[in-house]
C-alpha cells in the first residue's frame, strides 16, 4: 500500500472500494427512453457525429446537415497527417459558419464541433 493509498483511506476512500460503475449510473436515469419506443427511422436527429472526415468533399455533407439546423461533431484524426487537406476542410467550414452566423470550436485533439446559426458555443476567456 502506497502513501497516497493510505492518505486516501484517512479521508474516507481507499483503493479497496469498488470502482464507480458509470454505466450503471447512466442506466438508472429516470429520463431514459426505451429504445423500442423511439422511431429512429422516421424521426430526423438534431445531432450528427461524422466518424472520420477523410476528404474535403466531406464538407459538403457537413454543410447540408448544418443547413437543416443540425449540430455536427467531426472526427478529424485521419487528417492529422494531411495538413493541406485539414486546412482546406477547416477553412471551408469557417467560411460557411461566418457567412451564416454559425460557430465552430475544437473540443479535443481529434474532434471539432460545428453548429448552425441558432446555436452558439460558449468559450472561456484565457
Amino acid at each position: 500500500m502506497g502513501f497516497f493509498d493510505r492518505l486516501g483511506g484517512a479521508f474516507g476512500s481507499s483503493a479497496a472500494e469498488e470502482q464507480l460503475d458509470v454505466d450503471k449510473l447512466i442506466q438508472s436515469s429516470t429520463d431514459a427512453l426505451d429504445l423500442d419506443a423511439v422511431d429512429a427511422v422516421s424521426q430526423e436527429p438534431k445531432f450528427y457525429v461524422i466518424p472520420h472526415v477523410q476528404e474535403s468533399d466531406d464538407v459538403t455533407q457537413v454543410i447540408g446537415f448544418l443547413d437543416k439546423g443540425h449540430i455536427v461533431v467531426l472526427d478529424i484524426s485521419r487528417l492529422a497527417n494531411r495538413p493541406n487537406t485539414l486546412k482546406n476542410v477547416i477553412d471551408r467550414l469557417k467560411e460557411y459558419t461566418a457567412r451564416v452566423g454559425g460557430d465552430m470550436a475544437r473540443i479535443s485533439e481529434e474532434k471539432v464541433l460545428v453548429v448552425p446559426s441558432m446555436v452558439k458555443i460558449l468559450r472561456r476567456k484565457r
